[in-house]
C-alpha cells in the first residue's frame, strides 16, 4: 500500500525514552522510516503535577538538542525536525536560523515548527523554507477560525495536526 512510516517523537517526551525505543524499534529499517522529532520543550520536574517544563529555544541549545537527539536515535540525520513550543526570550528567527545550520550539517533533511501564532509563522518563513508546521486543532474548536494560524500549505507546506489525546481526551488505548 501507499503510505509513509512516521516516528514522531520529541527530546521531552519521556525525557527522551520515546526517542530511545523509536530508535531501537527502528533498528535496520532506516530507509523505511520518516524520522521526525522536536526540541526547544524542557522536561518538568512537575511534569506529573501538570507543571510546565520550561522553553529553550537558543541557538546554542538548539545545537545541543540535535546532537542529544540523533545519540538516543541511533541515527545520523533525522527527516524532519521541529521548534517544540515558541521561546519568547529568543527570536524566531534566531532560532530558525540556528535549526536551519543544522540542515547544512546534514544532520536535519527538514525544519518544522509547532504551536505557533499567524505572526510568528510568517517571521519565520522568511529565514529559510520551513516545510511543515504542525498545530493543535481542537475537535471541538471553541474559538472562531480566524484565531488559528493558517494553513502552512499558504506557505507552501503540509500540516501536521496534533492528536486530540495531548489536549484532554483519552487515548483509544494506553500508550
Amino acid at each position: 500500500g501507499v503510505g509513509v512510516i512516521l516516528l514522531d517523537a520529541g527530546d521531552v517526551s519521556g525525557s527522551g525514552v520515546r526517542e530511545t525505543r523509536g530508535g531501537r524499534a527502528d533498528a535496520g529499517r532506516r530507509d523505511e522510516v520518516t524520522l521526525a522529532t522536536k526540541f526547544g520543550l524542557l522536561p518538568s520536574p512537575g511534569a506529573a503535577k501538570g507543571q510546565p517544563g520550561r522553553i529553550d529555544g537558543s541557538p546554542a541549545h538548539a545545537a545541543e538538542a540535535i546532537d542529544a537527539s540523533l545519540a538516543r536515535l541511533g541515527v545520523d540525520h533525522v527527516d524532519l525536525w521541529y521548534l517544540h513550543r515558541l521561546d519568547k526570550a529568543v527570536p524566531i528567527e534566531e532560532t530558525v536560523g540556528a535549526m536551519s545550520e543544522q540542515v547544512g550539517l546534514g544532520k536535519v533533511g527538514h525544519l518544522g515548527l509547532s504551536a505557533l501564532s499567524a505572526a510568528t509563522l510568517r517571521r519565520a518563513f522568511a529565514v529559510p523554507p520551513i516545510p511543515a508546521v504542525q498545530r493543535d486543532w481542537p475537535l471541538w474548536p471553541t474559538a472562531p477560525a480566524a484565531a488559528h494560524p493558517p494553513a502552512p500549505a499558504s506557505y507552501g507546506g503540509p500540516t501536521a495536526l496534533a492528536p486530540p489525546h495531548r489536549r484532554g481526551l483519552p487515548p483509544r488505548r494506553p500508550m
